[in-house]
């Protein structure tokens, strides 16, 4: 047996990496030139009915877990928007309107 019999071929490349598990389609690279191309695309999943950030209207809103709430040093808010970095305590539900830049109407007004 010859050593090229018994070295392993390493298909990688940094614009496809291993997917030893088969994980990715090949229909993905017909779209994709690498996953860091799929990573920076704009999403086109449905989000008209997930919650928003009040600062910027993402949905890319997480909830805080509590271990990292309890850090000294950690903002007290309950989420956290990771398209703009905003804290806030409660993301916009689907169809509310954000307050922002939004001019109140008289109707709304109390007395």
């Amino acid at each position: 047996m010859s050593q090229s019999d018994t070295t392993p071929v390493d298909d990688r490349t940094p614009e496809r990496p291993a997917d030893p598990h088969g994980l990715i389609p090949e229909s993905f690279w017909e779209h994709y030139d690498s996953l860091r191309e799929a990573e920076r695309a704009p999403s086109t999943s449905e989000t008209a009915d997930e919650d928003r950030c009040p600062e910027c209207l993402s949905a890319r809103t997480r909830e805080k877990r509590d271990r990292l709430r309890r850090q000294p040093n950690r903002r007290p808010e309950d989420y956290k928007c990771l398209n703009c970095a905003s804290h806030f305590d409660r993301p916009l539900a689907p169809g509310e309107d954000h307050g922002p830049g939004r001019q109140i109407e008289l109707g709304e007004v109390e007395r």
